[in-house]
């Protein structure tokens, strides 16, 4: 399994600003660069050409450069203390919306700064049908084809299941608790049995225009789902039930894109 695709990652940021100081940057170092050596060149020289060739004199390319490069590692720090960190927890039961749920997930911000949903996508896979064959799991879809796949495999929204509609533009909750997070899926016995896994795919912008990314192992499928002693675990990193997990919790921070 590629475990690190389940890992929050950066997939964008904001390319033209900052490109456009790194390369400013870079000429600003090669320009003192070529000052200094003019420098060093015999005066009688300078008049010639390359060496008569100048663009900025020595002090002011430095500060320039120190500006510059100072703008780039404030940003940086700034967003780093700014990151959203989408973080998810789910437990057997603590559904909002569902009578009697077996699996409850909800999703929270446990960064420094908020997270505002870009995107949302969602991806199932059917439990086997007969022993031995197993249906293809579907492409990422958005929330309207997926509740259209859930009720195609026989599913009753919210009976079985219950979907949040966490349209673009909402705000994930900033809090350490995930109980005071977003209610985003709920399982039913009938729906552990149906469903072999459900992903959810989050894209959320941070304050400066950095877009972060999330996928989630909301379901997956158990010999045995809903049967007797049937005991969902916990996600990864989550808390037991009746408790609040810690803050790092499926929280794992950020790789490069």
């Amino acid at each position: 399994m590629d475990v690190d695709r389940w890992v929050q990652r950066r997939v964008s940021g904001t390319p033209f600003s900052i490109t456009a100081l790194k390369v400013a940057l870079v000429v600003l170092f090669v320009d003192l660069a070529w000052e200094v050596t003019r420098a060093n060149v015999d005066a009688h020289l300078k008049s010639e050409w390359p060496w008569r060739a100048t663009v900025l004199d020595p002090s002011t390319c430095a500060t320039l450069a120190a500006l510059i490069a100072g703008l780039l590692v404030t940003r940086r720090q700034y967003g780093q203390v700014h990151m959203p960190v989408i973080s998810w927890a789910t437990r057997p039961k603590g559904s909002d919306d569902l009578t009697d749920p077996v699996r409850t997930i909800r999703i929270y911000n446990a960064g420094g700064g908020r997270a505002i949903v870009k995107s949302i996508a969602y991806r199932l896979e059917l439990a086997d049908e007969q022993p031995g064959q197993h249906p293809a799991p579907h492409s990422w879809m958005d929330w309207h084809s997926f509740i259209g796949a859930i009720e195609s495999a026989g599913l009753n929204r919210p009976r079985d299941i219950f979907v949040f509609h966490l349209a673009p533009g909402a705000v994930i909750p900033l809090t350490a608790k995930s109980s005071e997070g977003i209610e985003l899926l709920a399982f039913s016995r009938q729906a552990a049995r149906r469903l072999r896994s459900v992903d959810v795919r989050i894209q959320a912008t941070d304050t400066i225009g950095d877009v972060y990314e999330k996928q989630m192992q909301c379901l997956r499928g158990y010999p045995d789902p809903g049967g007797d002693g049937y005991d969902p675990p916990a996600a990864i990193g989550s808390a037991s039930p009746g408790a609040d997990p810690p803050a790092t919790a499926n929280a794992t921070g950020p790789a490069s894109a």
